[in-house]
């Protein structure tokens, strides 16, 4: 169990799925009125509400995840909010990068509730080293 697959992998994986949504988190910040707005054109009641609750989600579950702390529950709401995403984004769209963004978002749920039910894996709060 000391391979580099059970000790790495993990690690690097979790960074970089913590950074997808540490980076979006963040780039939805620093436009925020292009996110409100992004939010305002899905017809949402209290576009800036869902704005901040989004960048909050983004930006702290991609940290949970990064760190390894809380994973598997950053995970769950990960996969909620990306799925929620996926039907608002492409909505009735039936473009060929519709389709593509909507199975990306998938691939990505399903990266999610691989960690959800498996953890953090190596170099996190709930590792620990077996010899």
């Amino acid at each position: 169990m000391d391979s580099w697959s059970d000790i790495f992998a993990p690690l690097i994986g979790r960074i970089l799925m913590g950074g997808f949504f540490l980076w979006n988190g963040i780039e939805a910040t620093l436009n925020f009125p292009n996110t409100v707005v992004a939010f305002a054109n899905i017809g949402s009641p209290s576009p800036t509400a869902l704005a901040l609750i989004a960048i909050a989600v983004e930006v702290l579950c991609g940290i949970a995840l990064i760190v390894g702390v809380w994973s598997r529950p950053a995970a769950l709401v990960l996969v909620v909010f990306v799925v929620g995403t996926a039907f608002l984004q492409t909505g009735s769209a039936q473009s060929a990068l519709a389709q593509a963004l909507f199975l990306q978002d998938m691939a990505i749920v399903g990266g999610l509730l691989y960690v959800s039910a498996y953890g953090a894996g190596a170099w996190s709060t709930s590792w620990h080293y077996k010899r």
